[in-house]
C-alpha cells in the first residue's frame, strides 16, 4: 500500500505468569522498536540483543509489586522462561486494554512485556 511508511515484525502470545493468581501477560517479541514505541518509565529501554530480559507494564508490575532487577517465570505453549524485569512502562497499543473477563481491566490479572526476538525460546 502506498500510505505504508514502515512496518515491524513481532511475534504476540499470551502466557501466564508464575505470581499470585496466575495473570496473563501478553508478550512481545520485537526485532525493533520504532513503531507504537514502548515508553519506559523505569530502568533502560528494551535491548535487542538481551535474550535474558523482559520490559514489563509498569501497571502490572505495581499492581503485583515486581519491579527493575526482580525474576519473573512465564509459560505459554509448555513452555517456561525465566526472565530478568530490566524495565517499566507503558506502551501505546495498551491505552485500553480489554480483560479477559468483564470491561474493566485489572492489572493484577493482566499486563504485557516486550522481549528481543533473541529471548525466543527456540
Amino acid at each position: 500500500m502506498n500510505s505504508t511508511t514502515g512496518i515491524e515484525s513481532q511475534f504476540v502470545v499470551k502466557s501466564t505468569a508464575d505470581l499470585d493468581d496466575e495473570p496473563v501477560v501478553t508478550l512481545h517479541f520485537l526485532e525493533k522498536n520504532n513503531i507504537s514505541k514502548y515508553y519506559p518509565v523505569k530502568g533502560g529501554n528494551i535491548n535487542f540483543s538481551d535474550e535474558d530480559g523482559i520490559w514489563l507494564d509498569a501497571r502490572f508490575a505495581e499492581a503485583k509489586n515486581v519491579t527493575v532487577g526482580d525474576n519473573i517465570s512465564l509459560t505459554f505453549n509448555g513452555i517456561t522462561m525465566n526472565k530478568t524485569i530490566r524495565g517499566l512502562g507503558y506502551s501505546p497499543d495498551y491505552v485500553y486494554e480489554e480483560p479477559e473477563n468483564g470491561l474493566i481491566s485489572d492489572f493484577k490479572y493482566q499486563g504485557f512485556g516486550y522481549l528481543s526476538d533473541k529471548a525466543y525460546p527456540l
